[in-house]
């Protein structure tokens, strides 16, 4: 019952954020009963109907307080904020955009709110970037839209100046925005900096793909610092590589709450894990690789904190081996102990790099806890898709350091109430 409630209060709260209601698969549970605490038996469709309208008045009543959060300072911002807009929506505060094609979607999305937070500092409107996403079915990376990830509704509570990419370029990108005034921004404080090769955005075939897509080229560069940043008078449209930094500032993490997933994306996640995924499921983050190897080599020796270890670290522990890098053995050991102790039916693994051997492994360990029917499943192919699923799960085990497993857990955290929120767990503390 637990998992229909959370899908419910999930589909909920992001159907309200859209303006619209999702509606229930009675199809599905057609003729499923339960049987209620008293043993009176009821259809399974009735009590999810009750767990929605619960659901929908629970996240009604967060949305009221939050609007009535919101509505006072947007008020106060109004006239001022009129002042400063022309008749074709151009807005004199200018605007600031930045390219969003490096690393995985996790960190894409970690990077986005670095640079919303940024943005603010500097006082112009947020550019939203597309993401860039690889497709593991045809091995190319390709554009995705913001707003065809993140419902634009909800962002808007937040920034109601923000706009995406693909609109600014329509709106402004000829009136606005000529191609005889495109310049490309670059911070002289950054440690890497060389005049020689400053500012170029172009630099990687990754980076030559996403601004050719919208057809921007520079005509010229402009270095600026903290002291010299450039004003909106004389450079409106403000064009820079990462000015983000991670971990993300604690104030930042509002932002989570007003990231939710476009109603399609999440359906199309429900609908996959009601295909595929019999609940409860777990889902695990697995960080790897040399570079993972080496960041963790780096952070047991000697740092308190590196990265996303606040997630789960107490205030004076230190992060070690089988905290940030565990064995493989203990991996399988932690995940058969979670699947044990929450009852899954399935486990949805991504893993940035396991050995080949490590399912058939977990299905051996799996079976001799007389767990031979637990269904496991290594990922979608759609990086997008998987965190979403992720998200859904019942169970979530993450690596305690890793960057990803804190966009997970933190998306868990803002978008589910805390009494129907699903247990995370981390490998290394298990027992805790």
């Amino acid at each position: 019952m637990k998992s229909y409630y959370l899908l419910s209060v999930l589909a909920a709260s992001f159907a309200i954020a859209s303006g619209e209601r999702l509606e229930s698969n009675e199809a599905h549970m057609e003729g499923e009963v339960v049987l209620e605490a008293d043993g009176v038996q009821k259809p399974l469709a009735v009590q999810v109907e009750q767990a929605e309208e619960q659901a929908i008045g629970d996240a009604d009543h967060k949305q009221k307080m939050l609007k009535e959060h919101l509505i006072k300072g947007q008020k106060d911002a109004k006239a001022e904020h009129d002042d400063f807009i022309e008749e074709d929506g151009w807005d004199r505060r200018g605007y600031h955009m930045w390219s969003n094609q490096k690393g995985k979607f996790t960190q894409q999305i970690a990077h986005a709110m670095g640079m919303i937070g940024t943005t603010a500092k500097l006082g112009r409107n947020v550019v939203l970037p597309a993401f860039s996403i690889h497709d593991q079915s045809v091995q190319q990376t390709r554009l995705l839209k913001f707003n065809d990830v993140f419902d634009m509704t909800s962002l808007k509570m937040f920034d109601p100046r923000f706009i995406t990419l693909e609109d600014f370029m329509e709106k402004f990108g000829e009136t606005r925005w000529p191609v005889d005034e495109r310049y490309a921004y670059c911070d002289e404080e950054w440690p890497l900096y060389e005049k020689s090769q400053n500012c170029n955005l172009k630099t990687t075939p990754k980076a030559a793909q996403y601004w050719d897509a919208y057809s921007i080229d520079f005509i010229g560069k402009k270095p600026f610092s903290r002291k010299t940043r450039p004003v909106p008078e004389s450079d409106p449209v403000f064009v820079t590589g990462s000015l983000a930094r991670y971990p993300l500032e604690t104030r930042l993490d509002s932002l989570y709450g007003y990231f939710r997933w476009n109603p399609y994306l999440l359906e199309a996640s429900i609908d996959y894990v009601e295909k595929y995924l019999p609940r409860p499921f777990m889902s695990v983050q697995i960080a790897g690789g040399k570079s993972w190897a080496t960041t963790c080599e780096a952070a047991v020796s000697g740092a308190d904190r590196i990265l996303a270890s606040r997630q789960c670290l107490g205030e004076n522990e230190k992060i070690y081996a089988g905290l940030c890098k565990p064995s493989e053995y203990k991996m399988l050991t932690d995940i058969v102990d979670v699947a044990i102790k929450e009852k899954v039916k399935s486990i949805f693994l991504i893993a940035d790099a396991i050995t080949e051997p490590f399912i058939p492994n977990l299905q051996k360990m799996l079976a001799k806890q007389e767990m031979s029917g637990v269904i496991v499943i290594a990922g979608t192919g759609n990086e997008v898709l998987d965190v979403v699923i992720e998200e859904l799960s019942d169970v979530f085990l993450g690596n305690c350091v890793n960057p990803a497993s804190e966009i997970i857990m933190n998306f868990r955290k803002h978008h589910i109430p805390e009494d129907v929120r699903p247990p995370t767990y981390y490998f290394g503390k298990i027992e805790e």
